[in-house]
């Protein structure tokens, strides 16, 4: 298979009433005991970067890494950037060749119901931005 975005891999699990395991990683032996276990069980797998990670100078070096390992797994691998925490990791994530982003706005202060999210996005590939939830931090405390 190869390298997926989350909109290949959700709908499928949802129709068949199942879960895809999303497993954090922290370099590429890790990342690739993950596509291994995938591999083995024949079960697609969502690879994630969190985000304190996006900080270290070396994540092009891991992004390039776990998409390589994406493109030459014999299941569907999603390379997904876990609860970003600015809209710079989110733009780097996707740089990196991630598939799959995620932004957390729960730490925001103050958010506008029209956040603008996709116009600071643009330019980048459409299939890896999708359906986003930004919640407040008031909002998060609520659930």
């Amino acid at each position: 298979m190869s390298l997926v975005t989350l909109n290949e891999v959700l709908p499928q699990a949802r129709a068949k009433g199942c879960a895809v395991g999303a497993f954090n990683i922290a370099n590429y032996e890790t990342g690739k005991a993950v596509v291994m276990a995938a591999e083995a069980e024949q079960q697609p797998v969502i690879i994630q970067v969190y985000q304190r990670l996006m900080e270290d100078p070396f994540i092009p070096a891991l992004g390039a890494m776990m998409r390589n390992l994406a493109e030459n797994a014999s299941v569907p691998v999603v390379v997904h950037l876990d609860h970003g925490a600015s809209l710079d990791q989110v733009k780097l994530a996707i740089e990196c060749g991630f598939s799959s982003v995620m932004f957390d706005g729960s730490k925001v202060a103050q958010l506008d119901c029209a956040f603008p999210i996709e116009p600071a996005l643009e330019g980048f590939e459409p299939t890896v931005i999708s359906t986003a939830s930004v919640y407040t931090a008031a909002e998060t405390s609520q659930r």
